[in-house]
């Protein structure tokens, strides 16, 4: 029976972090989506935050590590996790986030359908896009939008209690946002 080295077993860690990282990234890239159709919100955001800190707290241990033992290689690994992770942050921030990567996934349907539309529907089309919200915060409602004559692109009115967000998608496509 052969036992890991020590070297190996280290050689790990480094790799073992980068993952948890990612995984992280990738459920802060899709919280929206599992938000909207499991209502996870008072476990995600928690658990997100504890990740979070449980991962930078034992980066900086790790950093310190290396830096003692110089071993700049894994130092470099620790240190591009996180960048990696507030890169697809920034990414998020500019547009770029869940609905985007839904819709573009799926725009080759909403464009045939579009393309096969009935004489009386005018250009317009509407379909859910998925809604969340519980007892404990306010209730969005998602819809994507599409109309030929640009007209979704006018701030609709709200009522008082409620709030309209209109965002373009491309290509006569919009994502409609009712907070209430």
């Amino acid at each position: 029976m052969t036992y890991p080295s020590e070297s190996n077993i280290n050689s790990s860690v480094p790799h073992i972090y980068v993952k948890s990282w990612m995984a992280l990234a990738l459920l802060l890239y899709s919280v929206d989506q599992i938000e909207r159709y499991a209502g996870w919100t008072i476990f995600l955001l928690p658990c997100m935050i504890l990740c979070f800190l449980g991962l930078s707290i034992a980066g900086l241990i790790k950093v310190v590590m290396s830096v003692l033992r110089r071993q700049w290689r894994r130092l470099i690994f620790i240190l591009a996790a996180p960048a990696i992770f507030f890169l697809i942050a920034l990414v998020m921030s500019l547009g770029f986030d869940s609905d985007w990567l839904r819709f573009q996934l799926a725009r080759p349907y909403y464009n045939w359908v579009v393309d096969h539309l009935p004489a009386e529907k005018e250009g317009k089309m509407m379909w859910g896009f998925g809604s969340r919200g519980h007892f404990l915060s306010r209730i969005e409602t998602h819809a994507l939008v599409y109309d030929r004559s640009d007209r979704a692109a006018k701030q609709p009115k709200a009522d008082e209690a409620s709030e309209i967000i209109i965002r373009p998608l491309g290509g006569h496509f919009y994502l409609m946002t009712e907070i209430y």
